[in-house]
């Protein structure tokens, strides 16, 4: 009966978990016709029903679907001085939105002091840190994707009880002490470069008197259109550092302010005009601006050491830190030579100083000017203030961009200027390109080296190297300063292959200039680079290459074309059919149903259309497939269920193109598909393991079970023979004989 029992708790335990096996393996198989369901209806097949299972939360859509949803409102929070206040903006959608932050109807950055902003699940979260006064006002969240826009309003307020004076929470901060002392800095105007960092307060002020009198003066410093950006940029960051010292506590309380090197550069360069203005109508500004001579130099020994705000090529707002015995910094930016003549001497003065002593190096068009590549006309001397570039018989080739870095034990810093040399008015223009004769030479100039490194390029015998290294020099120095960082990533090996095609061969080992690919110059010209190109064309010794000039893509002559891998622009390819809806197909298919031919998509004539921007126009080129100079069908943005084109009918404006869609077996699935199919089978896989595991663990568990009742069964057994043994030898002998100690025969 023990064994009985055994055998049926295994029975049941299979049973349970090959119930749950079924189960399990029918939601599976659920979730997998789902899948199969989403992308049938996806590719518009008609085997199964385009409703999706309604397996949502909430009030989430299917997924995919794009929408954009308020859950809640912004609160109204009232809270003391000193409270962390935390405002959630709850706007949640697909794609995930980008959130915005304003106060009082002005955008701050996502970070700035003791403001801190992050993306949270389904929303975003804006935390402020010690709240006073000055966080008061109507707060705004706007969030935007390619659903739509939606915006919640909050405020914040403080609490009209006054926090008592005995108050120990940690956001107290009336300071109205005798002794100087360091402090928290907890103000707002300066918080782009003192937020959490000590400051120095003297003992009969306190961090909300000096507030107020940097508020109105700064106010009007940002608001004076006659005082230069760099200036603005420069001296707010000296007053704030004048007002609010840096602060350290040690055996005696040390102060770190502003350098006086730095100081005099604002005031006899930089802010030249600033200190002119206030000297000659006595203006408030004085009040606040830096005195240069009650500063002490860089350098100074011992742990008072000053702080240089002049130390980082983009004056950009950023945190001042505490500095160390090391120290390096830029004194002033590089002067820029632009009215060089050829023949003309031309000096560069790089002012960055430190301690231990800087080392320096020169780079032209990010080449670094070795002694080889300095050549007898270009010489370069060190000294304790910086470091000198000279140019002896200036050049045409001479024209670009000269950086000079300066590195010690405290860090490095780099400053840029610009040589532009011209001919002299009498001068004759170089000649003009010829193709009479051509041939190949190896690259040996320094403006393209990072992308043409020694490789042979496409010449003529009327146009030498140095001639074109001039050229070029020119549209980078010209457009380097305007340049947006994913123009520049393309725009310049563009403008390099343009200058010095490469070689190539043709089959019959004939040596030809490799051309740049059209589709690719135009999406540089009419987008990526459509501002920088614009301002470039007004320069007359600039060459921009001419994109219409250019091979059609897709055509034999573009076959061997130099792309610079923009990745929005494919290559052309040879495909006969289109999948999905056809917005990715790039083959070169040119003809409608009806057999009519595909007019070009940068032509506008006989259908006058908006897909290709105007001359002229502000407007960029949107759909980068369309560019190239070719009439191949195509779907940009999934406008029609398959790829169409305009014709070249007058009487007929669109129509889609004769091309089939790809067989569904030899299709390529899409990643999204992929994945509907994947996952259920993994989810499968994952359960069968599980299952398994449990019935070994259950029949090993049973198996235990079964051995130990066995043993207790012969236990008993053994016992029970002993027990039967003792009695028989206690009772009187009846003819019995014993064969053995466990069986006994009757006579």
């Amino acid at each position: 009966m023990i064994l009985d029992a055994g055998a049926g708790k295994i029975t049941k335990c299979k049973t349970s978990f090959v119930n749950m096996f079924q189960r399990l393996l029918l939601s599976s198989v659920m979730l997998m016709v789902w899948g199969c369901q989403h992308v049938l209806a996806q590719t518009e097949m008609p085997f199964f029903s385009s409703t999706p299972f309604p397996w949502t939360i909430g009030t989430t859509p299917p997924p995919g679907t794009k929408y954009i949803h308020v859950d809640a409102p912004l609160d109204n929070i009232t809270a003391n001085v000193g409270d962390t206040v935390v405002l959630d903006c709850r706007i949640r959608g697909y794609p995930i939105p980008h959130y915005w932050w304003y106060r009082n109807g002005a955008y701050f950055q996502t970070t700035v002091g003791r403001m801190s902003v992050k993306t949270i699940p389904g929303g975003s979260r804006l935390r402020i840190r010690n709240v006073d006064t000055l966080d008061i006002g109507i707060f705004k969240c706007m969030s935007q994707n390619e659903a739509g826009e939606r915006t919640v309003v909050g405020s914040i307020n403080l609490n009209p009880d006054p926090v008592s004076s005995n108050s120990e929470s940690p956001g107290d901060y009336t300071y109205d002490s005798i002794e100087p002392e360091c402090q928290r800095y907890h103000g707002n105007i300066c918080r782009d470069y003192l937020s959490q960092s000590n400051v120095f307060i003297e003992g009969n002020s306190n961090q909300d008197s000096i507030e107020l009198e940097l508020q109105g003066p700064i106010s009007k410093l940002k608001s004076m259109a006659s005082i230069s950006p760099t200036c603005k940029s420069y001296i707010i960051p000296a007053i704030c550092l004048t007002a609010y010292p840096l602060c350290q506590e040690s055996h005696s309380l040390i102060t770190h302010r502003l350098c006086q090197q730095d100081c005099t550069t604002l005031e006899t360069d930089i802010c030249d005009d600033l200190y002119t203005y206030v000297d000659s109508t006595g203006d408030s500004l004085g009040e606040v601006l830096p005195v240069c001579t009650d500063l002490q130099a860089p350098g100074t020994e011992g742990e008072n050491s000053c702080l240089p705000i002049l130390d980082r090529e983009d004056p950009t707002p950023g945190q001042f830190s505490i500095p160390n015995s090391d120290y390096i910094i830029v004194e002033r930016p590089i002067a820029n030579k632009s009215d060089v003549k050829v023949g003309d001497k031309a000096t560069l003065h790089c002012r960055i100083t430190g301690y231990p002593p800087v080392k320096y190096r020169w780079y032209k068009n990010d080449i670094w000017l070795t002694e080889e590549r300095r050549g007898n006309r270009i010489s370069i001397k060190d000294s304790d203030w910086g470091s000198k570039l000279l140019i002896k018989q200036v050049e045409t080739t001479d024209t670009g961009y000269y950086r000079c870095e300066g590195s010690n034990s405290a860090g490095e810093r780099s400053a840029t200027g610009i040589i532009h040399a011209t001919l002299r008015d009498n001068a004759p223009l170089e000649p003009p390109i010829s193709s009479n004769e051509e041939t190949c030479q190896v690259y040996t100039g320094s403006t393209c080296v990072n992308f043409i490194k020694n490789s042979t390029i496409f010449m003529t015998s009327y146009l030498a190297q140095n001639k074109l290294e001039d050229q070029l020099t020119t549209a980078f120095v010209t457009i380097i300063d305007n340049l947006s960082k994913q123009c520049y990533d393309y725009a310049i090996p563009s403008l390099c292959f343009f200058a010095f095609p490469m070689c190539g061969e043709t089959p019959g080992g004939k040596m030809v200039r490799r051309k740049l690919c059209r589709d690719e110059c135009e999406v540089l010209e009419l987008d990526i680079c459509k501002l920088e190109y614009e301002s470039a064309e007004n320069h007359p010794r600039v060459i921009l290459p001419d994109c219409s000039s250019l091979p059609v893509a897709g055509s034999k002559d573009s076959e061997n074309c130099m792309r610079v891998d923009i990745p929005t622009v494919e290559k052309i390819t040879d495909d006969t059919c289109y999948e999905g809806t056809g917005e990715d197909y790039r083959g070169k298919l040119n003809k409608t149903e009806s057999g009519y031919d595909c007019q070009p998509w940068n032509i506008k004539t006989p259908q006058e259309h908006s897909l290709w921007p105007s001359d002229g126009s502000d407007k960029t080129l949107t759909y980068h497939e369309l560019a190239g100079g070719h009439n191949y069908c195509r779907n940009p943005k999934s406008a029609l269920h398959k790829p169409w084109c305009f014709t070249m009918n007058p009487e007929v404006r669109t129509e889609v193109c004769a091309i089939k869609p790809c067989d569904i077996s030899e299709a390529k699935p899409s990643k999204g598909e992929v994945m509907y199919f994947i996952l259920p089978a993994l989810a499968v896989v994952v359960l069968v393991c599980i299952l398994c595991v449990c019935l070994v663990l259950c029949w090993r568990q049973s198996r235990r079970d079964s051995m130990a009742q066995s043993a207790k069964h012969q236990s008993e057994l053994v016992s029970l023979k002993q027990n039967n043994k003792v009695r028989l030898l206690n009772q009187p002998s009846r003819g019995l004989v014993w064969s053995n100690v466990d069986n006994a025969v009757v006579i």
